[in-house]
């Protein structure tokens, strides 16, 4: 790998002599993009069946890493629109209007499409943004979903963060002036610039099958949450069954929420349909020798950073396949294959 000279100048705030492989804890570089592509590593089963399977929920244990898996893998992939949403913000965002209808009668299902609007307008916006600045030549569908954004105060470059807390805003007040807290009521106010909520969604997923994209929401993981609150329950049972109604394959749509192995078994509890809900997850662990491939390239850049003299000697890729063919064959005979000496610095 040849590294650009920005890209190594960060990475030396990462992987240096006294961390060669680079921090544990994934956070500390959740927000550095460049840097997250490029210790990110595709060469694992947990990858493999991501794309396979395309889970709603990723179960794994708190701290294992599912978040920042998440966002590497995708950012490395090949989908065109990636959404990340942090759990704590999107609750935060729309807690007073799940109080303000959950206060009056309302159905279950009334509490899912309200989970589905929010979530269909960070498509909505996340296709728009796309597009803004690589041509003039604007479809008719692109027209309507830029006019209904326009309308609803949503501009050009805003973060994932203020696009939520711009829907929270307009749902907060639509629901309001609505005594009853029908959704669907609320949905219908949901118009701006002349262009219903119904028909900017039309209009993005025209936009998505004729350009063929692939729109993924990440939502980050949630790891506590207040159990006591009636409320919060019935929103967070809300947002588990609308991740299943929005994520649809033949739409081209997928929403991926990273779920704590600790607290699933009180999620499902929540859930109005477990068994629909939770059939599309995927457990989350690293079996060792994912582990030791991570090991191998984190080494490979340590040494490209600080020992180029050796690095440019070195075939890594042999060094890598030999380490790997090792590591299987260990695997599949319950022995330890036998350990390859790297030229490592005496020094």
């Amino acid at each position: 790998m040849m590294l650009e000279l920005e890209t190594a100048k960060g990475l030396r705030n990462y992987l240096n002599h006294r961390s060669p492989c680079g921090p544990v804890d994934a956070r500390l570089f959740r927000h550095d993009e460049t840097i997250l592509k490029v210790l990110f590593n595709i060469y694992n089963n947990i990858y493999k069946e991501i794309e396979e399977k395309k889970p709603s929920f990723l179960i794994g244990k708190k701290g294992s890493g599912k978040t920042s898996f998440m966002r590497g893998m995708f950012l490395n992939g090949n989908k065109n629109v990636v959404i990340q949403i942090t759990t704590d913000l999107l609750l935060e965002s729309i807690k007073t209007i799940i109080d303000q209808i959950t206060q009056r009668t309302m159905f279950n299902e009334s509490v899912s499409k309200l989970w589905e609007s929010i979530f269909y307008i960070l498509i909505i916006s996340g296709v728009d943004e796309r597009r803004r600045g690589k041509s003039s030549d604007y479809s008719s569908d692109y027209i309507v979903t830029r006019t209904y954004l326009s309308g609803m105060g949503i501009k050009a470059g805003l973060s994932t963060d203020n696009v939520l807390n711009i829907i929270a805003d307009m749902l907060s007040q639509i629901s309001s002036r609505i005594l009853n807290g029908n959704i669907e009521k609320i949905l219908n106010e949901f118009t701006f610039n002349e262009i219903s909520y119904n028909d900017a969604i039309r209009a993005t997923k025209n936009i998505i099958m004729t350009e063929s994209l692939e729109i993924v929401i990440l939502i980050d993981s949630m790891d506590e949450y207040d159990v006591e609150s009636e409320n919060f329950r019935r929103s967070i049972a809300g947002l588990i069954s609308s991740i299943g109604s929005v994520s649809n394959p033949n739409d081209h749509i997928g929403i991926i929420l990273c779920l704590p192995e600790e607290i699933l078994e009180e999620f499902s509890k929540l859930s109005y349909a477990p068994s629909r809900d939770f059939q599309s997850q995927l457990r989350f662990f690293w079996n060792e020798t994912e582990l030791i491939r991570i090991l191998v390239q984190r080494l490979s850049l340590y040494l490209e950073l600080y020992y180029p003299e050796v690095y440019n000697v070195l075939d890594l890729n042999s060094v890598r396949l030999n380490f790997c063919i090792a590591v299987e064959l260990s695997d599949a005979s319950g022995q330890y294959g036998q350990s390859i000496q790297l030229p490592w610095p005496s020094h």
